[in-house]
C-alpha cells in the first residue's frame, strides 16, 4: 500500500487526527438537516417530516461518536475496550437510515418495518461482539476478527439490497443516493478484500465515508419548492392565481340556487377549480368503518367537463385517509413514488396525477365532512402556502354548505320513500275498492240465490215427504243395496245444490255424505280381512286357480265401495252441498288421493288374477306406443312429484318403435317405478325417466326403459330381495327403495308376464337405477309425434 495512503488512514483511525473525521461527517448530517427543515417549512410535504426525522437520528449518533472519541483523546475512557464494536454497529445503523430515507421518502409500513427489523439485528450482533470483545480483554486486534467480517460482509449485503430498491423504485434524484451507496459499498469492499490492518478501525471506510456523507445534501433538494419554479427567470409567466371568469360567477349563483345534491357538488368543485385555476378538483368522503372513501364528483378545468364519481380504498391512498381522518392539509409533489399518486392517476386514467393538494373541510363540531383535493396533471402547477390558507380559509362555507346538502339528500329520500309507500297505499286502495265491489256484486248475487233456493228446499220437502211414504216399496222393488246405494248417489249428484243452500239442509246433506263414506269405508276394511284370511289359508301352499278366482272375486267386491268412495268425494270436494272449510278439503283430498292409489293397486290385483286364470300373457298384436304409455304415467304421478317439488327429467329418443306389451300394465310399471324413486329422492331432487332402442340385426330387438332416483342407493346385499313380496330387512323397509315390497313385487310380475325383464342396478350414496326392457312388436310402430315426450 502506498505510503502516503497508510499515512492518512493511521491519522482517520487515532487521535486527534480521527476527530477530523467526526468533524467532516457530522457538519455534512448537520447542513441536510438544516437544508430538510427549510424545505418541510416551505412546503410542508409529509416526506419532509420522514427526512428531518431520520437526520435527526444521523445527528444524534455523529455526535455520540465525536462525543466519546473526544473523551478516549482526553484518556479519561479506554477506546480499545469498548470502542470497537460500537464503531461497526453505527456505521450500520447510519447507512440503514440513509437507505431508509433514499428509497422510501413517503410512510410504507413494509420498509418501516423492515427497516426496525435491520435495526434491531444490529443491535443484537452489536451485544454479542460487545460480550465477546471484553472477554478476550484487550490482547487482540478487533480488525479481523470473526465479528469485524461478519459485520462487514452484513454491511455489503445491506448496501446491494438497498441499491437495488432504489433502482426499481427511482424516487426523485435517485441517481445521487446510487451513486452514495457504490461509494460505501467500495469502502467496506475494499477493506474485507485486502489484508487487515493492525487496530481496531476500518480507516478505508472511515476515508469513503467521508467523500459519501457530502452527498447528504442532494438529499433535500429532490422536491423543488413551489416559489422556486416562480422565481426561475428563464420560466414564463405564471397563470394569474385567481380568476374574475363569469363561469366563476355562474358556479357560485348555481350553488344558492340549485336543490339537487349531485349538482351542487358538480357547482362546488367547479367553483373551487375556477377560483384557484386548479387543473383537476375532486370532492371525497372521509373512510367510513370499512376505509372506504368516495369520490362523490370532480371537474376538469382544463377540458371543461365533470368526472364521474368512484371509490378508494384506505390501503391504497393511506396518507390522504390519515389526512382527512386527523382533519390536516396534505400537499404532495408529482415526483412523489406515494401510493396515493399512483392510485389516483389509475382512477382518473392519468400518466401523471401532478402535484396534490388535499384540504379537509371541517364542521363546526370539529367532525371531518370531506376533503377537497386538487390536481394539476396538466400544468404541473405546485401549490403554495397561501393557496392552502385560502381553500381553509373557505372550509366554513363550504361545510355548512356540505351540511345543508347532506340535509336536503336525507329530505329528498324521505319524500321518495313516502312518495313510494303513498304509491303503494293507493294501489292496495285500489283493490280493496274493487274487491269491496265484488263482494258486493257477490252478496246481491247470493241474496238472489237464498231466494230461489228457499223456494227449491219447499219443494224438495214436500219431494222427500212423498219418498217416505213410498220408501217401502221401493226398499220392495230394489233388493240389491249396491244399486240403491249408486241410484241415490246418482240422484244427489244430478241436482246440485247452489252455494247459498239454507245453512241446516247443506250441514245435513254433508253428514250424510260423510257417513255414507265411513259405510263404504267399513265395506272395504271387509274386504281387506277377507283378503288377509285368504292369505293365511294360501300360506306355505302353491296357490291354485280356486285361490285366484276367490281372489277375483275380493277384487270384485272391492271395486264397487270404492267406486262410491271415489264419488262422494269428488261430490263432496265439488262443494255441491256446502262450501267446505280449509281443513275439511285438506282431510277430503287426503282421502281422494288414498283412494285412488287404493284404486290403482285393485286394479292391478284384478290384472295379475287374470294373467294366472289364463295362463297368457297380454299385450297388443299391433304393438302398443311407449310414448302414450309413459305421457298417461307421468300424468298420473305428477301430483306427488309437485308436492316434493322433484324435477323429473325425461330422455327419449325422436321414436321409438312399438312395444309387445299390455298398455294398462307396462303403465301401472311406470307409476309404481316413478312413486318408487319419488318416496326415496329428497325434495327439490331430481328424477330421469331414460329410453333407448337395444340390439342388432341378428338379434330380436328391445326397448330398454330406466328409471333413476337420487335416494342414496340400495346396500348390494338387499339388491337380491328387491323384487320379493317379503322384501324386508329385520322388519324394516330395504334401504333406497319406497318401502312397499309389494308394490316392486307386481311390478316384477307384470314385466314378466309382458315378455320382458327387469333388474335394478345401485351405486353407494348416489342412488338407484331400475331397468326394464319389454319386447319390440314385430310390426314397427313410428312416432310421428315431434320431440317426442314433454319435457
Amino acid at each position: 500500500m502506498n505510503p502516503i495512503f497508510e499515512e492518512i488512514i493511521n491519522i482517520l483511525t487515532r487521535p486527534p487526527g480521527n476527530l477530523t473525521y467526526h468533524v467532516v461527517l457530522t457538519f455534512s448530517v448537520v447542513g441536510t438537516l438544516l437544508a430538510a427543515l427549510s424545505n418541510w417549512r416551505s412546503s410542508q410535504f409529509p416526506q419532509g417530516r420522514r427526512m428531518v426525522i431520520g437526520l435527526c437520528l444521523l445527528l444524534a449518533i455523529r455526535l455520540t461518536l465525536f462525543i466519546l472519541a473526544g473523551i478516549a483523546w482526553q484518556g479519561l475512557i479506554n477506546d480499545h475496550i469498548f470502542y470497537p464494536p460500537v464503531d461497526r454497529a453505527t456505521t450500520l445503523i447510519s447507512l440503514i437510515l440513509i437507505i431508509w430515507m433514499w428509497d422510501f421518502p413517503e410512510p410504507l409500513r413494509l420498509a418501516d418495518a423492515a427497516t426496525w427489523l435491520l435495526g434491531l439485528l444490529t443491535a443484537t450482533g452489536l451485544a454479542l461482539s460487545m460480550v465477546w470483545w471484553t472477554n478476550q480483554g484487550g490482547t487482540l486486534d478487533y480488525n479481523g476478527s470473526w465479528p469485524d467480517v461478519i459485520g462487514e460482509a452484513f454491511t455489503i449485503v445491506v448496501i446491494l439490497a438497498g441499491s437495488l430498491v432504489l433502482i426499481l423504485r427511482k424516487p426523485n434524484s435517485w441517481g445521487f443516493g446510487l451513486g452514495l451507496l457504490g461509494l460505501a459499498f467500495i469502502g467496506h469492499a475494499l477493506f474485507l478484500a485486502l489484508p487487515a490492518p493492525e487496530g481496531d478501525y476500518a480507516g478505508i471506510v472511515r476515508l469513503f465515508q467521508m467523500a459519501y456523507y457530502p452527498l447528504l445534501l442532494a438529499l433535500p433538494q429532490r422536491f423543488p419548492l413551489p416559489a422556486q419554479q416562480a422565481a426561475s427567470p428563464a420560466a414564463p409567466p405564471e397563470r394569474k392565481r385567481t380568476s374574475a371568469d363569469p363561469k366563476l360567477l355562474e358556479s357560485f349563483v348555481s350553488l344558492g340556487s340549485n336543490d339537487d345534491p349531485g349538482q351542487i357538488c358538480q357547482s362546488l368543485t367547479r367553483a373551487v377549480s375556477t377560483t384557484l385555476l386548479a387543473d383537476i378538483c375532486l370532492l371525497l368522503t372521509p373512510p367510513d368503518e370499512r376505509g372506504e372513501m368516495l369520490l362523490q364528483c370532480g371537474y376538469d378545468l382544463i377540458r371543461e367537463e365533470n368526472l364521474p364519481g368512484a371509490s378508494l380504498s384506505q390501503r391504497s391512498a393511506p396518507l390522504i385517509a390519515t389526512a382527512l381522518n386527523r382533519g390536516l392539509p396534505l400537499r404532495l409533489p408529482a415526483s412523489s413514488t406515494s401510493e396515493d399518486l399512483r392510485t389516483l392517476g389509475n382512477t382518473l386514467h392519468l400518466e401523471r396525477p401532478g402535484h396534490l393538494l388535499v384540504s379537509p373541510v371541517i364542521s363546526a363540531e370539529g367532525k371531518p365532512l370531506a376533503g377537497i383535493l386538487l390536481l394539476s396533471p396538466y400544468s404541473n402547477r405546485a401549490w403554495t402556502n397561501e393557496e392552502q390558507t385560502l381553500i381553509a380559509n373557505l372550509g366554513g362555507p363550504m361545510a355548512q354548505l356540505l351540511q345543508r346538502t347532506q340535509a336536503l339528500a336525507s329530505l329528498q329520500f324521505e319524500l321518495r320513500k313516502a312518495q313510494q309507500e303513498l304509491e303503494i297505499a293507493r294501489t292496495e286502495a285500489s283493490e280493496l275498492s274493487k274487491e269491496a265491489e265484488s263482494l258486493r256484486s257477490r252478496l246481491e248475487s247470493l241474496q238472489e240465490q237464498s231466494e230461489k233456493n228457499r223456494l227449491k228446499a219447499e219443494s224438495l220437502a214436500a219431494l222427500i215427504a212423498t219418498q217416505g211414504e213410498s220408501r217401502p216399496q221401493v226398499e220392495a222393488a230394489q233388493p240389491d243395496e249396491h244399486k240403491s246405494e249408486d241410484s241415490r248417489r246418482k240422484k244427489i249428484l244430478s241436482e246440485p245444490a247452489a252455494p247459498g243452500t239454507e245453512p241446516g239442509y247443506m250441514e245435513g246433506e254433508l253428514r250424510l255424505a260423510l257417513e255414507e263414506v265411513a259405510r263404504l269405508k267399513g265395506a272395504v276394511s271387509e274386504a281387506d280381512q277377507r283378503m288377509l284370511v285368504l292369505k293365511n289359508q294360501m300360506a306355505g301352499q302353491t296357490p291354485t286357480d280356486e285361490h285366484y278366482e276367490e281372489i277375483a272375486t275380493i277384487v270384485q267386491e272391492m271395486r264397487q265401495p270404492m267406486s262410491s268412495i271415489i264419488g262422494y268425494t269428488d261430490f263432496l270436494l265439488g262443494e255441491s252441498v256446502g262450501i267446505l272449510g280449509a281443513l275439511q278439503r285438506k282431510f277430503l283430498e287426503r282421502v281422494k288421493m288414498l283412494t285412488d292409489r287404493m284404486n290403482r293397486l285393485v286394479n292391478e290385483l284384478m290384472r295379475l288374477s287374470a294373467t294366472q286364470l289364463n295362463g297368457d300373457r297380454a299385450y297388443s298384436e299391433e304393438g302398443t306406443d311407449l310414448y302414450s304409455v309413459v305421457e298417461g304415467a307421468i300424468a298420473e304421478s305428477m301430483q306427488g312429484l309437485r308436492e316434493k317439488e322433484i324435477n323429473l327429467r325425461v330422455d327419449f329418443p325422436e321414436s321409438l318403435p312399438s312395444v309387445s306389451v299390455d298398455e294398462d300394465a307396462i303403465k301401472q310399471v311406470l307409476v309404481n317405478l316413478i312413486e318408487n324413486a319419488k318416496e326415496v329422492t329428497p325434495n327439490n331432487g331430481e328424477i330421469t325417466l331414460h329410453a333407448s332402442l337395444q340390439g342388432s340385426d341378428h338379434q330380436k330387438a328391445y326397448i330398454l326403459v330406466q328409471v333413476t332416483d337420487q335416494g342414496g342407493g340400495i346396500p348390494g346385499e338387499f339388491i337380491p330381495r328387491v323384487f320379493s313380496r317379503f322384501g324386508y330387512a329385520d322388519g324394516k323397509p330395504i334401504p333406497g327403495t319406497g318401502g312397499k315390497s309389494s308394490h316392486l313385487s307386481i311390478v316384477k310380475m307384470l314385466v314378466e308376464n309382458s315378455g320382458g325383464r327387469i333388474w335394478v342396478d345401485s351405486q353407494p350414496d348416489e342412488g338407484a337405477t331400475f331397468s326394464v326392457l319389454l319386447p319390440v312388436a314385430e310390426v314397427a310402430f313410428t312416432n310421428d309425434a315431434a320431440g317426442g315426450l314433454p319435457a
